[in-house]
């Protein structure tokens, strides 16, 4: 069975996203996503395709089921938002969830308690999807 489980994710090089402005330099900048972006891909034709750039796809039918996590501050929350609802509005079995007050790689801060409660709740999703039982 696949899955797509998608933390934090650029799916569109643009930076058209308003979160790209609204939380420019809180932990990350649109010029660094841009920087990540470039190391990312061979050349800029690379940028446009729909299996590097997935809000560029016309078509998001048939993919597999997807967890979309995003943090609430993170420049990167509506692209991720949109790509989730693309996903949905596709027939996709997706969800979408957004943590509150949450920076970019909010994830790798597991002090943080809801830090913890993303990753427990990431973990309980990624057993149920693939029918690990815990005992």
């Amino acid at each position: 069975m696949a899955f797509q489980l998608l933390v934090q994710g650029m799916f569109d090089a643009r930076c058209l996203a308003t979160t790209h402005r609204e939380f420019d330099g809180i932990v990350m900048t649109a010029d660094d996503m841009r920087w990540f972006w470039a190391q990312y891909v061979r050349g800029p034709a690379d940028a446009d395709h729909p299996h590097v750039a997935p809000l560029r796809a016309s078509d998001l039918k048939g993919l597999a089921p997807a967890l979309v996590v995003t943090g609430e501050c993170d420049l990167l929350r509506d692209e991720g938002e949109d790509y989730g609802k693309r996903l949905i509005d596709a027939g996709v079995d997706a969800t979408i969830r957004r943590y509150d007050a949450m920076p970019h790689g909010f994830l790798s801060m597991p002090t943080l308690e809801t830090s913890k409660r993303a990753m427990a709740e990431i973990a309980m999703t990624l057993r149920q999807r693939f029918g690990v039982d815990r005992r």
